[in-house]
């Protein structure tokens, strides 16, 4: 079913970019076009009107490929490279924020977005979105279109996984790539009877990537090894993280949401009044999600 989405809704990718930041992006994909810096740590994705239809689609350096957040694929080397090329070639650090937009002000509000296009690299990352009106960039457009089709002809002939369980055991054991994992998790914030007064803090797992945000508190990044990020999926899939409770009683808020290819499972643990204690299901829940709460830490 084709999405759209508003210029409102995607205002946050439009924020200023620091500009020493647009010069560490440009210069990470320029020298990985040159094949004198490593790829595997870029990541370029686009959601992008194709046919009609929104679609998502993902190429990392490593040389794997994700079809709509369904299908993992691989790439050789020279397709990948070949789409951190086109980057190169199109100066996509040096691209605005947006391109397009009516030009009166009042409306604005109703101008949708048709395509997005993203670069992780060198440490940065960069969001450029062509809106419906105004001027539309043909670059933007080649380089959507670079990744779409580099990930849709990897992924062809790769079977979806059926389930969460699947897809965490898949992980674990090695058969699916660590950059199908996406894990959330907020705790505190004064929402719980032991964390009342205390900010809260927010962890953001995509793949190797780690973000560690505590409320009102400077934003950590780092990159996890593969093998601390295969025993997140290992502890998730003994734990049987899919089937717990949505809800769940605890003295304090912890919201997890753990998604692999398409599968999705969220669980809210916090102090609900009037519901019964389950301890079992309670430490079950704790134990899972303890290797995540201590990367606040490390």
């Amino acid at each position: 079913m084709a999405q759209w989405f508003t210029a409102l809704i995607l205002a946050g990718v439009a924020s200023v970019q620091a500009a020493d930041d647009s010069v560490r992006l440009d210069r990470a994909l320029r020298t990985a076009a040159r094949g004198t810096a490593a790829i595997d740590d870029l990541r370029l994705e686009t959601q992008c009107l194709d046919g009609g239809r929104f679609v998502q689609a993902a190429a990392y350096g490593s040389g794997i490929a994700i079809w709509n957040g369904e299908r993992q694929g691989t790439l050789t080397r020279a397709q990948a490279l070949a789409v951190v090329k086109a980057f190169a070639r199109e100066r996509f650090a040096s691209m605005p924020a947006s391109f397009g937009g009516e030009e009166d002000e009042g409306r604005r509000m109703a101008v949708k977005m048709t395509c997005r296009v993203r670069a992780v690299a060198g440490g940065v990352s960069k969001d450029v979105i062509q809106l419906e009106e105004g001027r539309q960039s043909r670059a933007l457009k080649r380089l959507a279109t670079a990744i779409l089709d580099a990930a849709r002809a990897a992924t062809q002939s790769s079977r979806p996984i059926h389930s969460l369980d699947e897809g965490l055991t898949s992980i674990a054991a090695g058969r699916l790539a660590i950059e199908t994992l996406r894990i959330t998790l907020r705790s505190g914030g004064g929402a719980g009877v032991r964390d009342a007064g205390r900010a809260g803090w927010v962890i953001r797992l995509d793949g190797h990537d780690l973000e560690v945000e505590p409320d009102g508190g400077p934003l950590v990044r780092r990159r996890l090894p593969e093998s601390d990020v295969r025993e997140l999926a290992r502890v998730l899939a003994d734990g049987r993280f899919a089937q717990l409770p949505v809800n769940i009683r605890t003295p304090d808020l912890t919201d997890v949401t753990v998604a692999v290819l398409g599968h999705e499972h969220g669980v809210q643990a916090r102090p609900f009044a009037g519901e019964s204690a389950q301890p079992d299901i309670e430490a079950r829940f704790q134990r899972a999600v303890a290797p995540l709460m201590s990367l606040r830490h490390q």
